[in-house]
């Protein structure tokens, strides 16, 4: 028998210690009221140490073979906590770890609260743990698919983009896995779907303007200068509209081989990155005129607004592609790969992560490559 000494977080700043049992392959909790109190607390430091001292003593008693039932000790199983309750504990574990992005946890936080919107629309908020099987999934990815509606930048509702979902199936395993390695479950039952049920990745789809289509939507005249520019200096530096958006005059610095921009934390990534300044890029800079170091460089509105003005620009320019304020950046990614060759260099600069996030750039031109090949066929 494993017996492991934990706390968990009450609503009055307390914790409470408890001790986790596991033994062939079941789990349950013992909680021999015991606290902690914040250390802010008079005499914080002796409490604690009594508490925990206590709670030592009492798992030395049990590893000997003394039961719970003799100091009336309650016992709970692990199969009975609620579905809500573990994702909380889930989640403070999972913020508690230092090397995990805030992006990463944004999208647990998220899906939690899906689980809880989905535990509100089938009326069991009080579900327990033993009741996460197939159909609690199965029913899960089609209240993702086709009731739950998320919120646009623009205060309205949308449909989740099928990566998006495939992305939020990704992390539910991640948290159902671990509930089957703590025992609270006894497999992820994600396993027990069929092909059929699962939500498949969909083919990763990335449009990007060539340099002709380039000029032809420099020529578009439009009121929306700001997005003009913005969108035309993303397609020249490979920035996100997040980054452009908070990008400051002060980011902006002359460097001994010329202009760079010098961002210390992308929006999406928190990593820093530093991208040159081409002719190009600084041709879509705005005048700077008595803009101070933390003034930003563009007044832009939100991403929704920006990309219905770059679908109109795009469609006057006769550009038959969804274009949107990321395709600046996958031209970006495509434009400098053909140009250079050096899949490297370009990860670097567009702050990836991996260079295999950047191979998708190489795949895109070499399914082009083929295209333009294969149109030979049949002439001669």
């Amino acid at each position: 028998m494993r017996i492991e000494i934990r706390t968990r977080e009450l609503k009055n700043g307390n914790r409470t210690i408890y001790l986790d049992y596991y033994d062939k392959g079941k789990r349950w909790y013992e909680y021999p009221k015991l606290y902690l109190v914040p250390d802010s607390a008079p005499h914080a430091k002796d409490l604690n140490k009594n508490a925990m001292d206590k709670a030592i003593a009492i798992r030395a008693r049990r590893l000997l073979g003394e039961t719970p039932e003799e100091d009336g000790s309650p016992l709970k199983e692990a199969d009975k906590i609620l579905v809500s309750a573990w994702m909380d504990e889930y989640a403070k574990a999972m913020h508690a770890n230092a090397g995990l992005s805030l992006t990463y946890l944004k999208h647990f936080d998220t899906l939690i609260r899906m689980v809880n919107d989905y535990l509100a629309h089938i009326k069991s908020p009080r579900l327990t743990m033993d009741c996460i099987g197939r159909e609690f999934y199965r029913g899960f990815l089609h209240y993702m698919a086709d009731v739950y509606k998320c919120r646009t930048s623009d205060g309205g509702t949308r449909r989740l983009a099928k990566s998006t979902m495939h992305l939020f199936q990704l992390k539910m395993n991640t948290m159902l896995n671990q509930a089957a390695r703590e025992g609270v479950i006894k497999c992820n039952p994600y396993h027990l779907l069929s092909r059929d049920e699962r939500i498949k990745k969909p083919t990763d789809q990335r449009d990007f303007l060539t340099r002709e289509e380039l000029h032809r939507l420099m020529e578009v005249e439009t009121r929306s200068t700001t997005t003009k520019m913005a969108f035309l200096f993303s397609c020249f530096t490979g920035l996100r509209y997040s980054d452009l958006k908070q990008l400051k005059w002060g980011n902006i610095e002359k460097s001994q081989s010329g202009m760079v921009i010098r961002i210390e934390a992308m929006k999406k990534t928190e990593k820093p990155v530093t991208v040159p300044l081409g002719t190009n890029a600084m041709a879509w800079l705005p005048e700077r005129g008595d803009k101070t170091l933390d003034d930003f460089v563009f007044d832009l509105g939100t991403c929704g607004g920006c990309n219905a003005v770059l679908k109109n620009m795009a469609k006057r320019a006769g550009i038959n592609k969804r274009v949107s304020f990321h395709t600046g950046r996958h031209s970006f990614a495509t434009l400098t790969l053909a140009a250079t060759n050096d899949i490297a260099t370009v990860s670097r600069l567009l702050g990836h992560t991996s260079v295999a996030t950047t191979q998708i750039y190489a795949e895109v031109l070499m399914e082009d490559k083929i295209a333009a090949v294969n149109k030979l066929n049949g002439i001669f």
